[in-house]
């Protein structure tokens, strides 16, 4: 729980890009997408793929996902999943869940998940080569081998 403020702060770099600033009832939907989406990542990581995708075709319907092509002023035109005049939630949760569906009917749905670090729960996509990253940051995948280092340092003693 978070007051209307922090609930603000949090999301404000959502809209960084577009220079603007977000309402709190724009703030609590995409709280509410962004729990929506962690769900899909969740399912993902314990390899519940068939939940994951049913809850991302859930997500398109809700929030409408269709590409189109958007051309903005002095711009090129781009692929986007929302119509050019979308408010904010519905633009971002039907992109995201759109980029998730591409990546399972790739065959790629084991490249998102939950960071396996401890003490993390941030949602990852691993965009490696390979696609054997289970972390969601640097800092974690460093913390985590450290750990590991130290544990067979012990185990070894």
């Amino acid at each position: 729980p978070h007051d209307d403020a922090d609930l603000l702060r949090r999301v404000a770099p959502v809209f960084s890009a577009a220079k603007s600033e977000p309402d709190v009832a724009t703030a609590r939907g995409l709280q509410r997408a962004a729990g929506q989406l962690y769900e899909v990542f969740t399912a993902a990581a314990a390899t519940d793929y068939d939940t994951a995708a049913e809850k991302l075709n859930a997500l398109m319907i809700e929030y409408g996902a269709r590409p189109t092509l958007i051309r903005y002023p002095g711009e090129p035109w781009s692929l986007h999943y929302h119509a050019a005049d979308a408010a904010a939630v519905p633009g971002f949760t039907s992109g995201m869940a759109a980029s998730l569906a591409i990546l399972f009917g790739d065959g790629q749905a084991d490249r998102i998940g939950i960071c396996s670090a401890d003490s993390c729960d941030r949602a990852y996509v691993d965009v490696s080569r390979n696609g054997t990253k289970r972390v969601c940051s640097t800092a974690c995948q460093n913390r985590a081998k450290t750990a590991a280092f130290r544990a067979r340092q012990t185990s070894a003693r």
